[in-house]
């Protein structure tokens, strides 16, 4: 798996379909601290609907592999395009830029399944 070639794939605007095709398989299972979505439609409909008016971009601050395993820690930067008070994630404010920081783990490598995925642990402002 390369780690780098998702994160880059990842912060193409529009390009939840792409990065999903080439790098999950149809029976991917993605989980948070609250959800689970499964199946490769299913996640690529929760990303778009995700970044509905909402620009990410995350930052690879460490990672590490072994053989299919990755464990990674990422910042998630946000901008946004509107006002989303509803949103799943956060209540975004139009203009307002915020940071996440996000653990994540792929085992088994990303096309075969995603059994832990980023757990939120801390919010700040840009």
């Amino acid at each position: 798996m390369d780690y780098p070639a998702y994160i880059e794939s990842y912060n193409i605007v529009n390009n939840e379909r792409q990065t999903a095709l080439r790098f999950f398989t149809e029976d991917i299972i993605l989980e948070d601290g609250t959800n689970k979505t499964q199946g490769r439609e299913r996640v690529i409909k929760m990303f778009e609907e995700a970044h509905n008016g909402i620009r990410e971009e995350l930052q690879i601050r460490a990672w590490a592999q072994d053989g299919e395993t990755v464990l990674a820690e990422l910042d998630g930067v946000f901008v946004n395009e509107k006002d989303t008070p509803q949103h799943f994630f956060y209540a975004f404010k139009k203009g307002e830029q915020v940071r996440f920081r996000f653990f994540g783990g792929v085992h088994g490598g990303w096309r075969e399944n995603f059994p832990h995925s980023d757990h939120l642990l801390g919010i700040s402002s840009l």
